[in-house]
């Protein structure tokens, strides 16, 4: 397990490319980039279970309240087992993933924009 910050884009698409999956115990996010990033990589995600993340993985995510220690070390166990079905299901749930982009963001606000 890694804990980093501050890394440049190519510094991080390095440790994604040699990760295992993505752990993101996060009390609060305001988007959770990291999560699009990974699954944008087919890298397994495991997140905490707060809305936003929800909103951003709901169909690809394994969800675990923040405060889970023992699931939280069961996920890293259980992810980090050679052929591991868990990880294979999660990168399952990541086959055709396609990342947000601006068409889908003006589609969801337009509408709200042209209400106003």
């Amino acid at each position: 397990m890694v804990e980093v910050s501050g890394l440049s884009t190519h510094g991080l698409a390095a440790l994604m490319r040699g990760a295992t999956a993505l752990l993101m115990p996060s009390f609060t996010e305001g988007y959770g980039i990291p999560i699009v990033e990974a699954a944008a990589s087919g890298l397994p995600v495991v997140a905490s279970d707060i809305p936003v993340h929800r909103e951003i993985g709901a169909s690809f995510c394994d969800f675990l309240d923040p405060l889970d220690g023992p699931g939280w070390a069961r996920a890293v166990t259980t992810l980090a087992e050679p052929g591991s079905a868990a990880r294979a299901v999660l990168a399952e749930r990541l086959l055709g993933y396609r990342s947000p982009g601006w068409p889908e963001h003006f589609d969801a606000v337009s509408p709200l924009l042209d209400s106003l």
